[in-house]
């Protein structure tokens, strides 16, 4: 593994507290702990939809949308430009006009850019959706597009990890602002409610025995060594969304991997760094030339 430092200055932003649910599930635990936390695992599988901004109206007006089923499931997809695939993957609670920066200097580079709204995100359908949905997606999209790289920005890049271990993919990947374990967000979850540590395990357990995974299992430095594509990972020093030793647990543990440190860009501002979008072209590119020549 390398590493890499790019310093910056912008700020951080804060997640919001879910305090008036806190209150009801604490009063809930005390009189039906089972209900409590099943109620806190559908809360937690049910992400906030947050609408596009401004800024991402030209990113929307360029693109190509299509409604497709993928993996049994029905979503919208956005894409930009012609050439070699890249596949374009937004976290939980985002949407694939977020990374729009991103998406137009790839077509600037020659690919074609393909952002799916994962199920409950952006004008995708549903209510709630989970890791292993987001996993299928991954895989089917792998399969039907066959991409030369994939950039995924946070849940993205836990969702991709978890659908390579059976996808074959031989192209290269860039990790921005990646989980490592999702204990962190059940932890984090409970933290913003106001519910119990206690609660919150419940609720993670609960989560578990519903899709019969066990979540270690699950974890990126668990996988990462079986891993085969090359990755890059870019993280903020003061991501207090996804902290930025998260990265380079993942980084070091996985085989082929580059790790870029930034500094105050934080979670989302880190999709829009210049600096950053140009490491992600580079390294994309040092692997995608002689396609890109070949499709033109």
């Amino acid at each position: 593994m390398t590493e890499n430092r790019q310093p910056k200055s912008t700020n951080v932003r804060v997640p919001i507290a879910l305090r008036a649910l806190g209150r009801s599930l604490r009063i809930l635990n005390v009189v039906a702990p089972s209900l409590a936390a099943r109620v806190a695992a559908r809360l937690f599988l049910t992400p906030r939809r947050i609408q596009s901004p401004p800024s991402e109206a030209t990113s929307r007006q360029l693109a190509t949308r299509e409604s497709r089923r993928v993996a049994s499931l029905n979503i919208v997809i956005r894409s930009w430009g012609e050439g070699p695939a890249v596949l374009l993957l937004h976290g939980w609670e985002g949407r694939g006009t977020q990374l729009g920066a991103i998406a137009e200097s790839l077509t600037a580079e020659g690919y074609r850019v393909i952002a799916p709204d994962f199920p409950a995100h952006g004008d995708s359908p549903g209510r709630r959706t989970n890791l292993l949905e987001f996993a299928a997606i991954v895989a089917a999209l792998i399969d039907e597009e066959q991409p030369v790289a994939i950039v995924a920005h946070s849940f993205g890049s836990a969702a991709t990890t978890v659908a390579l271990r059976d996808t074959p993919f031989d192209g290269r990947l860039v990790y921005i602002s990646p989980p490592e374990h999702f204990g962190y967000f059940t932890e984090t979850f409970g933290q913003m409610l106001g519910i119990s540590n206690d609660l919150a395990k419940r609720m993670e357990r609960t989560i578990e025995r519903s899709f019969g995974v066990d979540w270690s299992q699950l974890r990126g430095a668990a996988l990462a060594p079986q891993m085969t594509a090359p990755l890059l990972v870019i993280h903020d020093e003061d991501d207090f969304d996804v902290p930025a030793r998260f990265g380079r647990i993942l980084a070091a543990a996985w085989p082929d991997s580059t790790l870029m440190l930034t500094r105050t860009l934080g979670h989302r501002r880190i999709l829009r760094d210049p600096a950053a979008i140009a490491a992600a072209i580079d390294f994309i590119g040092s692997g995608s030339r002689d396609q890109i020549a070949a499709s033109r």
